[in-house]
């Protein structure tokens, strides 16, 4: 039986503080500053597992002989 390494990707759901002058900017901060990182208690968003399909091509077997 052979092994690949297939890329998989999933959604989080959780909370992050943003400090903004209203509701408004700190939705757009959110949303575009990378900076203000990942929630500490963020959840799996149930049924959102999926392999990357796109990038099938790439995938190649995994040599564990190295």
């Amino acid at each position: 039986m052979k092994k690949y390494s297939i890329p998989v990707s999933w959604q989080m759901y959780g909370y992050v503080t943003v400090e903004a002058k209203d509701l408004d900017s700190a939705y757009a901060l959110a949303e575009t500053d990378m900076g203000i990182g990942l929630p500490d208690d963020g959840s799996y968003v149930e049924g959102s597992w999926e392999a990357d399909h796109e990038v099938r091509d790439e995938v190649s077997e995994i040599d564990f002989r190295k």
